[in-house]
Formats: structure tokens, C-alpha cells, sequence
């Protein structure tokens, strides 16, 4: 009767039961409170506050070759924030105060406007207590910094998300980095909380993707944007820098003009700097003043690029938020670029999600449809056919996998990653520009064959899966140190299921339940037999084991859909 014991207290606290009522009087009363440390708490709060504002959106800017210094000066008193310059590390690089600074903008936050300014000279800067310290790029790159990042808003009551955080960021963001490739960076659990000793720079961009992701989860399912988002600042820039590229338009015309003469004109009137890679074109035997013509009128920025460097057989290409190249080799210029892409709609397949609690209820539905559980056998009965197992992002991971650069992926050894992020409901993707491009197009092709009508037919479908009685036979698994419970032991066990499923439940004609050997013979509604295996797995009775997910192994292109139908 032992096991009988553990058995009915367990069940007792499945079903939302009290065994111990008076134990509630020895709980704390509440929270302990603490005396900071004054200096401590001092000195961070001052770090914060600078950091606030260097991440304000504030600063409109134009420097055309500003000395260093006077640059410095101006930021930081628009800034707010007290700027200095380690002149040893400097002078130890090379750079002198009066070093020309260039950069136009508006709406920057100081950390952008350094960033871009900077980079040029290969200079990096430091925030600390004390303000910002203006330095060498490899002293800043090499200065680890110990920050906590709380996701307690983001992952809510589910703790175990905090774990998955913490390998999208070290999984996506400076892979090399990081402690367990063998880098110097280190990344930790406590609680909700993610501690991080990391570079500046890798900072940066983990600050930057959380802030997206706070945004993107409240994110409306009514007229939810499905635009893609750029999940690091540099990338972010780069694209402002190609949208700026579209909409600017110049007064400009050239009449045979050689090409060097007609980039330094037009670097005095736009938005970027363009440079040109001499060396691409002598490596195409491109020599000489080589003319360029351009009809009278007002142009846009691109549509300028684009006629002088066609009728030379050249590219160009953005290369950071500020500048641009032309080149006969654009490929040397292509980098990965970080996109979150907001994914909802596709792997809910359509249903209005408006609370975690509905979200939880069909996550438990179709937990048992993935194809890894195509091998337990008392689990069949429980899968509902055609069903998809939801959130449903296996198969559109995937059918873009599969489909766009097969080869490019890193499930085929190729350098690009791709990570579902279960709370924000979004595909976090490093690939490069033009295979971004094609990716958006494929979930557009996607998003053409969800209808209304989509969701509707699901929600009945899963309605018409509960209704239906099935038969299940569950095999149970006694514990080896405790003998099988007797008939009225067992009698117990079902009077306890009956009672913690309803016992309404069991007034349809067709129910049943009894034991048969060391098996749990059950026909009931399909929804009601969820909730029974649940509680034999609470109870140590029912054991399922998944099949090992062979899909990453094998190449993409022979995947044949997701688990109970597919995608679409």
C-alpha cells in the first residue's frame, strides 16, 4: 500500500488538491528587504543613466571633416553624457586629435553616431562609470565587461526559457566568442536573469535583440507586421543607409567625367561616403580616367550608382551604415546579416493566439502529433490525423531550409543559421542580403494560401479531435522497489482518475476504463484521454520516450513535411 500512498498524494496535487492545509501558517510572509551597498548602488546607477542616454534617439549631426576633439566636445554635450580621449592609446595608433571626422544623420542614438564615426579611424570607444572613454579598437575589443540582462517580461512564468535565451545568443551572436568554442566570453543562469562577461561590442548586439524581441512579442495578432526586422545595430544601420540610398535625390549631371572626379562630387552631396576598390578594377583591367556620362536632372541616389557603374561593367554595394563601394568583385563585401522575422501567423496557422493560456491549451492538443512520436505505439490513438503539431515551426523550418540554398544552411554544413524563439514567435536568421530577399518571398507565397477560412477549418478540426472516443491501452511501469497495489488499490486509482478528469466524463455511454495485466485500458474522449496520460506521467506510471530527431541529419531537400500533415 505504500505505492497506493504515493499514488494518491501525487494525484491529490495533479488535480489542484491541499494534503497539508495547515503547512500554509509556515510560509514566509513575505520578501527580505536589503541595505544596498551606497556605493555600489551609486556608481551603477550612474553607468545606467549614461548608458540611457547613449541609447536615446536624440542626436541630428552633420561633421564634414571635424577635427576629432571638437567632434568629441559637441557629441557630448548633446549627448549629455562626459566624453573622454585616452590621447596615449592614440598616439600609440597613430591618430592625432585632429584627425578628420565625417558623419551626417538624424534621429541617431550616441552610441550609432560614435559607432559609424569612429570605425574609419579604428577606434572604438568605453562606457563606465564615468562617462564615455574615446580608444583603440583593439583595446576596447579586447576589455570584457560583466553584464545581467533580465528576461523576467520576457519569458514570464516559464523559467526554462531563460535557458533557451541563453543558447539563441550564444549560438547566433559571436558564435567563436564564447567559452565553449574558446573564447574568453561566458554566459550564465540565475534565475531570470542571463549574466554575460563579454567584449562591448558582442553587449551591443545582445542589448539590441532583446530590445527588438521585448517589442516584437507585444506585437497585435490584428494587423500583425510580417516585415522582417534587422536584429543587430550595424545591420540596422546598413539598411537605413540603402533606404536613405532610394529616397535621396540630387541635382547632378556629368558630361564624359572621369569616374574618380565624379565619386568626389557626389560625396559632397549625399547621404555616404562611396569609395572605389582600385584594386577590383585592376584586377578586371579597368584603367585610366574611365568616363561616365549622366543625363541633366534630379536622380536618386541609387539610380545614379546604378548608371555609372553598369556602363563600366562594376557593382556597388553598402557596405556600413555610412558608406558604400563600387567594385567588379561585390562578393568580397558580403556579409551574414542578422533578420528576425516575425512568424506568428505561419506557425499557428493562422489562429488569433491573445493569451498564453490559449497558447498553452494547443501546444498540449498537438504535443503528441510530431512525427518523433510516430513510434509509441498507446500514443496513436492520441494523435488526431492531419493534425499539425503547434506551434508548427519544424515544418517551416524546413520547407525554407529545403528551399532556399539547400546547401548554404548549417544542418548541411554551410556557414548560415536559422532559430525558432518560441516566446516572440519569430525565425531569427543569419544568411546573406539576397537570400533574405528570397526568404521573404517564400513566406509571402506562404502567407497567399492562409485564408480566414484557415484557421476556422483547424479550430473545428481540433473540436471534432476532442469529441471523438478513442481507445488507448497505457502501458504502466511499477516502481521495482514497491509491490503492484492490490484490487482495492487499484479501484482507487480509477475512482482518483475518474475524479481529477470529471467525473461527467464518464456518464457517456461509450466510456470505460479497467485495468488489464500491467496495462490501463481507457476508451474516452480524446481530449479526457490527454488529461490521463498526463497524470500518469505525473504519477511515474507512463514512461513515453520521443524518437531521436534525425531530420537535422539528413539533407533538407528529402524532408517530407512536419508532424500530422505538414505545412500547408
Amino acid at each position: 500500500m505504500q505505492k497506493l500512498a504515493m499514488l494518491t498524494s501525487v494525484v491529490a496535487f495533479a488535480i489542484g488538491g491541499t494534503l497539508f492545509a495547515d503547512d500554509a501558517t509556515s510560509l514566509p510572509s513575505g520578501a527580505i528587504t536589503i541595505q544596498p551597498d551606497a556605493h555600489q548602488r551609486e556608481q551603477l546607477e550612474q553607468l545606467q543613466q549614461f548608458q540611457q542616454r547613449m541609447e536615446a534617439k536624440t542626436i541630428t549631426i552633420d561633421a564634414d571633416r571635424m577635427p576629432l576633439y571638437q567632434f568629441i566636445e559637441k557629441l557630448s554635450k548633446q549627448a549629455d553624457v562626459p566624453m573622454t580621449i585616452d590621447r596615449p592609446e592614440l598616439q600609440n595608433n597613430g591618430i592625432t586629435l585632429n584627425s578628420p571626422i565625417s558623419i551626417n544623420g538624424e534621429n541617431l542614438s550616441p552610441r550609432t553616431v560614435l559607432t559609424l564615426s569612429l570605425n574609419r579611424l579604428g577606434l572604438s570607444f568605453q562606457e563606465n562609470g564615468n562617462g564615455v572613454t574615446i580608444t583603440s579598437r583593439d583595446k576596447s575589443d579586447s576589455r570584457l565587461q560583466t553584464k545581467t540582462y533580465s528576461l523576467a517580461e520576457l519569458v514570464g512564468n516559464h523559467t526554462e526559457s531563460v535557458t533557451a535565451w541563453r543558447n539563441v545568443i550564444a549560438n547566433e551572436i559571436a558564435r567563436d566568442s564564447w567559452e565553449q568554442l574558446g573564447g574568453l566570453g561566458t554566459i550564465y543562469v540565475f534565475d531570470k536573469t542571463l549574466i554575460v562577461n563579454q567584449t562591448k561590442a558582442v553587449h551591443t548586439e545582445i542589448t539590441y535583440l532583446l530590445n527588438l524581441a521585448a517589442r516584437v512579442k507585444q506585437f497585435s495578432s490584428d494587423d500583425y507586421p510580417v516585415t522582417s526586422l534587422m536584429a543587430s545595430e550595424r545591420d540596422e544601420a546598413t539598411q537605413q543607409l540603402r533606404d536613405k540610398i532610394v529616397t535621396t535625390e540630387i541635382e547632378v549631371t556629368f558630361e564624359e567625367a572621369p569616374l574618380r572626379d565624379a565619386i568626389r562630387e557626389l560625396n559632397k552631396s549625399w547621404p555616404m561616403k562611396v569609395r572605389i576598390d582600385e584594386r577590383s578594377l585592376s584586377a578586371v583591367d579597368l584603367k585610366g580616367p574611365l568616363p561616365v556620362t549622366l543625363s541633366a536632372g534630379r536622380h536618386s541616389a541609387k539610380s545614379v550608382l546604378n548608371e555609372i557603374t553598369t556602363s563600366l561593367g562594376l557593382k556597388w554595394c553598402v557596405i556600413s551604415g555610412d558608406s558604400a563601394v563600387i567594385t567588379s568583385d561585390p562578393r568580397k563585401y558580403q556579409v551574414k546579416e542578422f533578420r528576425l522575422y516575425p512568424v506568428r501567423d505561419l506557425v499557428w496557422h493562422g489562429l488569433k493566439i491573445e493569451n498564453g493560456s490559449q497558447r498553452n491549451t494547443l501546444i498540449g492538443i498537438t504535443r503528441w502529433q510530431g512525427d518523433s512520436w510516430n513510434s509509441v505505439d498507446y500514443l496513436k490513438s492520441l494523435r488526431a490525423p492531419g493534425l499539425p503539431q503547434l506551434p508548427d515551426n519544424k515544418s517551416l523550418e524546413q520547407v525554407i531550409q529545403s528551399t532556399i540554398r539547400p546547401d548554404s544552411w548549417e544542418v548541411l554544413g554551410g556557414p548560415s543559421t536559422l532559430s525558432y524563439v518560441a516566446e516572440i514567435d519569430c525565425l531569427l536568421i543569419a544568411q546573406m542580403p539576397e537570400t533574405h530577399d528570397e526568404i521573404a518571398r517564400l513566406l509571402h507565397l506562404l502567407r497567399q494560401q492562409q485564408t480566414p477560412e484557415t484557421a476556422a477549418k483547424l479550430l473545428q478540426q481540433i473540436e471534432d479531435s476532442n469529441d471523438e472516443i478513442v481507445t488507448a491501452r497505457y502501458p504502466l511501469s511499477w516502481n521495482t522497489t514497491t509491490s503492484q497495489p492490490d484490487e482495492a488499490g487499484l479501484n482507487t486509482i480509477l475512482e482518483l482518475i475518474r475524479s481529477g478528469t470529471g467525473e461527467t466524463q464518464w456518464q457517456i455511454p461509450e466510456a470505460s476504463i479497467s485495468f488489464a495485466h500491467d496495462s490501463l485500458v481507457v476508451r474516452q474522449r480524446r481530449d479526457v484521454q490527454r488529461q490521463i496520460l498526463t497524470m500518469l506521467i505525473k504519477l511515474d506510471l507512463v514512461h513515453p520516450v520521443a524518437k531521436t530527431d534525425s531530420s537535422k541529419a539528413s539533407p533538407a531537400a528529402n524532408y517530407s513535411g512536419g508532424g500530422g500533415g505538414g505545412f500547408f
